[in-house]
């Protein structure tokens, strides 16, 4: 039981003692088996165990509620063989379960989706066991019990190494065999640790777990107990890769991969072929066929992907599942060629025209190789020679069918003999009338077309643009028809970027047979689309709340030749159709100017725009200081009045004695800092009395010259 505790040089003694009897010459000197008493919830991140404390590492994204690693018995670690026990009673591991904010630990069951967006799940940890000293030990296996389930590599564990400075992947572990549909058959699995953890003080080993929160996987999650580390001959279960032939191979190659065995597998276990990529690596091994079987010697037939990469360091190893062993790879590298597919297609090479010259027929070749041969046909009879080219000598009349058939030695033809044909067939294609110009870029355009001929299935009508000047030196697509017919109408549109021009061109091509239609006979004119605006003006932005009279004024963009206006308040129409309005100036406010312009602008999109101003009053303002000293700047008292109408208007300006020294009635009739008799006033502090409308300000305000 794990609650019992025994010294580590005690438990080592007794282990070497029980096995001693079964000739086994293995030292185990590091032991994991995760007894903390805990029955469920305890973080493996604050896991102490005889060796030290484990961390948990984020390897990746993690969510606000990422499956957590727990030790904890509420998942039941077992031996080898037994299925798996959730929630269990004692035997406490290492696994992945649900967040604390969700379910919290139930053992291997995790939680695989966020539930449309409720939680969120996405988890990349890794689980890191404390240093291990491993001076003076080499030739290190690595020793574990495990179940695993999940989705692929998308919700997956995999094994980790530590070195002392890099941690790297030691390998993907293979699920384990279910046993009920939400349990897995616990699987032994051992292999050597690589050669840099021999005598090295610094080795940790990891366990890392993915889940992409795609709403896909099963359970179990992963669960780990009863780690060793070992050193000597261990009586374990293990896999020999045998030698394959030598190659090279191709893509889409058979291969059969024999294979020799030790140990027990397990009912269920299923051997798989995996190959490496080009440099020998198993990084990212590729499975390329399985044999379930217990047997301890078999043949996997293997089949090779056929966009394999080409390259010269391949390897293959064997993996099994029950128990989960990493076999030996084969040994020897070899070759794999990329699979090629070769095609042919038939042109004409050189100048001419079908049925009204002497063409010569040229065949265009991808993975040939390096010497491929030809035979030509004319309507089923051998003609010409071995050569990429036929020249006939002769006009051939419509319907004759010239085929060439290739025999590529291209290294790894999927197919090394293909065939392709041409018939001779005159066609024509010409454009009709396409009205409506003057067109605006953006419009659409129905251009008429007939043919002459047989044209093949897949053949596309096309309709092509000139530029301005009318060349076809780069023509632009306006538009498509997949037809065979001889006629037809192809619904186009001019691309709305283009430019002014009076002399643009159309025409229609075919695909299958190529051809191109002469262009319209009469060249067609395309304006650019104007975007027509307008903005509004106004000569005061003082007085639209006072008596006296302001004008506005509509300034056009892209208006045309000759816009017309429409001016309006609150919605209603005033003024007339100009693009000056002029009014008194009494508004209130939140009053609403409008103009409405209408564009007879030449494709303007819209062609009615408008604008519109607010009236904003602000308040009464009225200086404490002024300077009539004569300088040109701030030499008058005025009372600033904006955003009022003015129906009453009085000022009085009082000395300190209460003697009127200066008063109006209008408000443009400004204070020049004397008295009535037109004397300069002192420095100092005078009054005021300002009547405006039916309220009435007092205050003061500072003379300095």
């Amino acid at each position: 039981m794990k609650k019992q505790v025994i010294k580590t040089g005690t438990l080592l003694a007794l282990f070497l003692w029980l096995v001693a009897p079964l000739g086994l010459d293995a030292q185990v000197f590091w032991t994991e088996n995760f007894a903390n008493g805990c029955a469920s919830n305890c973080d493996a991140g604050s896991y102490t165990g005889t060796n030290g404390a484990w961390t948990v590492t984020s390897t990746g994204t993690n969510g606000s509620d990422n499956n957590p690693w727990y030790v904890s018995f509420a998942e039941q670690g077992s031996a080898a063989g037994v299925c798996s026990v959730t929630p269990g009673t004692t035997n406490e591991c290492l696994h992945i379960g649900s967040n604390f904010n969700v379910f919290g630990d139930q053992g291997a069951t995790f939680l695989n989706t966020g539930l449309s967006g409720t939680f969120n799940i996405l988890t990349d940890l890794r689980a890191e066991s404390p240093a291990i000293n491993c001076t003076g030990q080499s030739n290190i296996t690595l020793s574990f019990n495990y179940i695993e389930n999940g989705d692929g590599t998308n919700d997956n564990a995999t094994l980790w190494y530590f070195d002392g400075t890099t941690w790297s992947q030691l390998v993907d572990l293979a699920k384990t065999t279910a046993c009920t549909p939400t349990s897995s058959t616990w699987t032994t699995y051992s292999q050597l640790l690589p050669t840099t953890a021999g005598n090295n003080p610094n080795v940790r080993i990891g366990f890392r777990w993915v889940n992409n929160d795609d709403a896909a996987g099963e359970d179990p999650s992963i669960a780990i107990d009863d780690i060793t580390l070992s050193v000597g001959t261990v009586a374990t279960d293990s896999i020999t890769t045998g030698a394959i032939s030598a190659g090279p191979f191709c893509g889409c190659d058979t291969i059969n991969v024999p294979f020799v065995s030790t140990g027990t597998f397990n009912a269920g276990n299923i051997y798989t072929a995996q190959i490496s990529d080009a440099s020998g690596s198993f990084a990212s091994p590729l499975g390329i066929g399985s044999l379930p079987s217990t047997a301890n010697t078999g043949i996997v037939s293997t089949a090779l992907p056929c966009n394999m990469a080409s390259g010269t360091g391949y390897l293959i190893r064997v993996i099994s599942s029950s128990p989960a062993l990493v076999g030996d790879d084969n040994g020897t590298a070899f070759t794999i060629n990329a699979a090629v597919t070769p095609t042919v297609s038939i042109g004409l090479s050189g100048p001419g025209v079908l049925c009204q010259d002497t063409v010569v027929f040229a065949a265009t070749v991808t993975d040939g190789g390096t010497s491929p041969s030809f035979q030509w046909q004319v309507n089923g009879v051998n003609v010409g020679t071995d050569s990429v080219a036929y020249d006939p000598n002769a006009i051939l009349p419509v319907g004759d069918v010239v085929s060439v058939t290739l025999t590529s030695n291209a290294l790894c033809a999927t197919d090394t003999v293909v065939q392709a044909q041409i018939v001779v067939s005159c066609t024509d294609v010409s454009v009709g009338i396409v009205a409506g110009s003057p067109f605006c870029s953006c419009d659409s355009v129905d251009v008429p077309f007939t043919s002459t001929g047989l044209f093949t299935a897949g053949n596309v009508y096309t309709v092509e643009l000139s530029d301005s000047t009318g060349s076809f030196a780069s023509p632009v697509t306006i538009g498509s028809l997949s037809s065979v017919a001889n006629s037809g109408t192809i619904s186009a549109q001019i691309p709305c970027a283009t430019g002014n021009g009076t002399n643009y061109l159309i025409r229609v091509t075919s695909s299958t047979p190529a051809d191109t239609s002469a262009s319209v006979v009469s060249a067609l004119t395309i304006n650019t689309v104007a975007t027509p605006s307008v903005t509004m003006s106004t000569t005061s932005t003082t007085a639209l709340c006072i008596d006296t009279a302001v004008t506005f004024t509509a300034v056009p963009f892209d208006g045309g030749t000759a816009p017309t206006y429409q001016w309006q308040l609150n919605g209603g129409n005033v003024g007339g159709n100009s693009p000056i309005f002029t009014t008194n100036g009494t508004f209130s406010m939140g009053d609403v100017v409008t103009v409405i312009m209408v564009s007879n602008a030449v494709c303007a999109v819209p062609d009615t725009v408008q604008d519109f101003m607010i009236i904003d009053c602000p308040q009464i303002e009225i200086p404490n200081v002024f300077t009539p000293n004569d300088d040109g700047i701030n030499d008058l008292f005025r009372v600033n009045l904006s955003g009022r109408a003015l129906s009453n208007f009085r000022i009085e300006i009082y000395d300190r004695w209460g003697l009127l020294i200066f008063s109006s009635t209008s408000i443009n009739n400004k204070w020049d800092g004397r008295t009535t008799s037109g004397k300069k006033v002192v420095d100092g502090t005078y009054f005021y009395i300002v009547e405006l409308n039916s309220e009435t300000y007092k205050g003061h305000v500072m003379v300095l010259q």
